[in-house]
């Protein structure tokens, strides 16, 4: 499950005082547009924040969660995708009452997770006599999304039961961009959109507004302070484009002492490169182990990018690819699904 747009989901809860019904994807049969814990808050108005489809459903979910508003109890609805979607496969979508807005306890364990960038679960039961969804945290607190009287124990269930969707919700996925140049700004609008959480890095010396702009962070940090400023993870990526050699030369040097980098992406052409490592090589007693399979310089894709923005989307396509596990490669030669990893046949 895609943590930012759960955590988009939840803020809007948080925030305004109304009732509201969850929806999400729970099952999938063949080709969908989203997969399975795709989710979307429907309040009583009809206003909706989230997505369950490519924009195909959601009228029709806001419809469906009429009912549900109205008998107070989860329904399934199943989408046959061959009369009414844009794919040949078949969903299964649970709408069901979304109770949590006074727990307290469980806002004090969500804002925790969101903060310390912890993974949880979404825990779905969508067949039987009883229909409902829980979120369960690290330490096994469970909390149900509805307030029916559910006769089983979120805490036991397994997605290798049938009638049962359990959803991992990891982190979103991560950018810092050290840098101030118009392509920056372009690459961390981009990435916004692609539901990163995006820290824009200027220097001191060529400082950036430190104010939150277009959905990112901006931070003025100078190369010595830049580790301390880092909170790493698997979905890490980093893109080091100051457009200054010196600079470029300086931040690389601290970067290079990190245990670890998912992606680590260089602009300019590869001599350039080879230049910055080779000084580096002079300061450091050795590189680190993950160098040889994170860095990327230059950094992107070749798709004959050569706007800022037409870079960014390259820039950005790499890290999505390298982030995923995907090769980047086109889909339309693709031998297995969309959203497999394996891309061709053996």
């Amino acid at each position: 499950m895609i943590w930012s747009e759960v955590n988009k989901v939840l803020q809007a809860a948080s925030n305004r005082p109304r009732s509201y019904v969850l929806a999400t994807m729970v099952r999938t049969k063949g080709s969908s547009y989203r997969k399975q814990g795709a989710c979307m808050l429907v309040d009583e108005d009809g206003s909706a924040v989230g997505a369950v489809s490519g924009g195909c459903i959601e009228k029709e979910v806001i419809r469906r969660s009429r009912e549900v508003f109205s008998t107070g109890k989860p329904t399934l609805v199943e989408y046959d995708g061959r009369y009414r979607l844009g794919c040949n496969g078949t969903v299964y979508i649970l709408i069901e009452p979304f109770d949590l807005k006074k727990n307290e306890d469980f806002w004090d364990h969500y804002f925790e997770a969101f903060e310390q960038r912890k993974p949880w679960k979404m825990i779905s039961r969508f067949e039987g006599k009883v229909l409902g969804s829980a979120f369960q945290f690290d330490n096994g607190k469970v909390f149900p999304i509805n307030d029916q009287n559910l006769a089983f124990s979120f805490s036991v269930l397994g997605e290798d039961q049938e009638g049962v969707f359990v959803g991992e919700i990891q982190p979103s996925s991560q950018l810092y961009i050290i840098g101030n140049e118009w392509d920056a700004f372009k690459l961390a609008k981009i990435a916004v959109e692609a539901e990163f959480q995006v820290t824009l890095i200027g220097h001191p010396q060529h400082p950036l507004p430190a104010v939150l702009q277009d959905g990112y962070a901006v931070k003025n940090v100078s190369p010595a302070d830049l580790l301390a400023e880092l909170q790493m993870h698997d979905q890490t990526a980093i893109v080091l484009m100051t457009h200054s050699y010196s600079r470029d030369l300086s931040y690389l040097l601290h970067l290079l002492r990190l245990d670890h980098v998912a992606y680590l992406g260089l602009l300019g052409p590869k001599k350039r490169r080879e230049s910055l490592l080779s000084e580096s090589l002079e300061h450091l007693e050795r590189f680190p182990g993950w160098l040889g399979e994170s860095l990327r310089g230059p950094t992107g894709l070749d798709i004959g990018a050569e706007l800022p923005g037409e870079i960014a989307v390259s820039i950005l396509a790499e890290i999505l690819s390298v982030l995923s596990g995907h090769p980047g490669a086109p889909l339309v030669d693709k031998k297995t699904n969309i959203h497999d990893k394996v891309y061709m046949d053996g």
